[in-house]
Formats: C-alpha cells, structure tokens, sequence
C-alpha cells in the first residue's frame, strides 16, 4: 500500500503523463484504471481494515404496515446521482415486498460526508458499516445497485459473501473498464468550471448551467440528472453537493472493479442491463456468471445506462418478482 495517499497520486500522474507519450488519450486513461484497479485488488487483500468510513445519509421507506424490518433492502444511486434520485422507486418498492427499503447516499455524492478518498473499497466498506451500526444481521440485507453502486455492492458482496442475501445489479458488469473514462472525467473538469454569481436564483443558476452543458451532453434527461446536484449554501452561494476534486482525482480507482480471480459470490444475483446501453457487453456474460454462478442476466428493450429510470413499471415488477423469490 502506498505510505500516502499523495505519493499515490502523484505516482498515478506520473504513469499517466508517460502513457500520453506513447499512446492516446483514452489508451492512457485505460492503461492508469488498469494499474488502479490493481492497486485495489492488493488491497482488498491487505489492506480492508485500514480504510476509513464514514457515516453515510440515508432515507428510509417503511411500508404501511411494516411487515419486516429485519431483511432491508438497500438502494445505492450511479455516479453524480443521490438518494433522491431513488425516492419513487424506493417507495414503491417497500409498497409491494412489505420491506424496509434504505436508500443511502454515496461519499461524496448528496448529504454524505465529502473525502479525498474515492474507491470501491471505500464505497464498499460505507455500506458495511451502515449495515452494521443499523444493527442488519447476516444474510438478511438485500442490496440493490446502478452503475457505481452497482460495482460497490458487488465489491461488497465478493469480499463478504455471507453478509448479502441477493443482489440487483442495475446496468454495470464486473468486467473491464467503464466505457470512455475520460469522458467522466472531461465532464467533471467542465463542472468546475462553471461559475455562477451569487445574486442568480437558483433555478436561473441552473438553467445557465444547462446552457453550458448542453454542447457537452446531448440529453436533457441526462443534464437535468447531473444538476439536481448544483445547489445554494446557506449563505446564498452556488455549490456542487457532489465532491468535484474528490471524483476527478479518484477516477482511475473506479473505472475498473477490483476482485481476486478467486472470488465468487454464490447467492441468487439478478443483472437488470439496458438494451441500448453499453455498459454490460454479451461478451461479459462469462466473467460474470464465473464471479456470480447464480447470476440471471436480462436486457430492457427501448432502455439505456438509467434503466430504471426509462423502464420503471418493468423495472419494478423484475425486481420485486426477484426479491419474493428469494424471501423467506
């Protein structure tokens, strides 16, 4: 493990720079996740016990009437989303299982703490704790993952199999590097960018900031996605309630999932993957059913990367058919 979590990035902006002298842009952003990931991969071996969580937000959803709180299901959001993003499907999803449903807030990301640390170890163990301190015995929690959280709850239940009792994987493989990571990271940067004066609305801040965008991210689904984020303090100024400098830095530690090649997590594992998305290729189908052996993998016509989002009566019902049948 590096002495420091300096000496790691300027090591990781070393590599980076010899890499762009030899290949291109994205080759080199590749090569650095790769070199990340397997970082990572040491140190889910060694290192699990140094990492430092923090204490993550949450909403909680219980039904009416609460039928059990005792087997959680868990709701972790993508990159640049929040808990709020889950709040319908949240709802709806303690409605029909008649189960506590905790929808959590990434480091990072909506009202959790902000850190220099960024990684799926890190994320992984968040949840861990959260677990833990809401008092969730052993194989009770199902835990359900876009994207980013996608790959935390896999992490977590690779490292800790006997903790999970399922998992919904939501448009994210195992497998590989994340499609154009650079493109994530050019999105940040451009992000940080923008400044808004302090006398501006909100919503004027806001549409501004989409006008920026929009040469940059061809939906508006997707803009209106990213600046639910961009908010005011409480002394009247403009803020990103994700942590900019943070996600830039750390791109490399997410742009590919550490596991062992020994790992597996041997329990019932939906992955729910948007036809029309990129993000879980057919060629994976391997990988994952070796790392998840009782995984079901099923495609949403007419849906991309927000699934859940584009698909929600179809999501839902997969979903819930899924968690009653593994409950009992």
């Amino acid at each position: 493990m590096f002495s420091s979590q300096k000496s790691k990035f300027l090591f990781q902006a070393l590599t980076y720079s010899l890499f762009r002298h030899t290949v291109n842009d994205g080759e080199a952003h590749r090569a650095l996740a790769r070199l990340a990931c397997r970082t990572q991969s040491i140190m889910t071996a060694r290192d699990q016990s140094d990492l430092r969580t923090v204490s993550l937000a949450y909403a909680m959803y219980d039904p009416d009437p609460v039928v059990d709180k005792e087997s959680p299901i868990f709701v972790l959001h993508g990159l640049f989303g929040s808990k709020m993003n889950w709040n319908t499907m949240s709802k709806n999803l303690a409605s029909i299982t008649k189960r506590r449903v905790i929808a959590l807030d990434h480091r990072n990301h909506g009202d959790s703490p902000h850190t220099d640390d960024f990684s799926y170890n890190h994320l992984a163990a968040d949840v861990g704790a959260l677990m833990s301190e809401l008092g969730v015995d052993k194989g009770k929690a199902s835990l359900i993952g876009h994207s980013l959280g996608g790959r935390t709850i896999m992490t977590l239940a690779l490292q800790y199999p006997s903790i999970v009792r399922d998992l919904v994987v939501v448009d994210i493989s195992p497998i590989g590097i994340i499609p154009q990571p650079e493109y994530y990271e050019a999105l940040v940067r451009t992000l940080q960018e923008i400044s808004l004066p302090e006398s501006l609305p909100l919503s004027k801040g806001r549409a501004i900031a989409n006008m920026r965008l929009s040469g940059y991210i061809k939906s508006k689904g997707l803009r209106n996605f990213i600046l639910t984020n961009l908010v005011k303090t409480r002394d009247d100024k403009f803020t990103w309630r994700i942590n900019l400098d943070s996600l830039v830095k750390n791109m490399p530690n997410i742009a590919e999932m550490p596991y062992s090649d020994n790992s597996t997590f041997p329990k019932p594992t939906l992955f729910i993957c948007g036809e029309k998305s990129p993000y879980v290729k057919r060629e994976d189908h391997r990988g994952i059913y070796k790392l998840f052996p009782k995984a079901e993998i099923v495609y949403f016509e007419n849906a991309g990367h927000l699934v859940h989002a584009q698909q929600p009566k179809q999501f839902l019902d997969q979903v819930t058919n899924f968690l009653k049948k593994n409950y009992n």
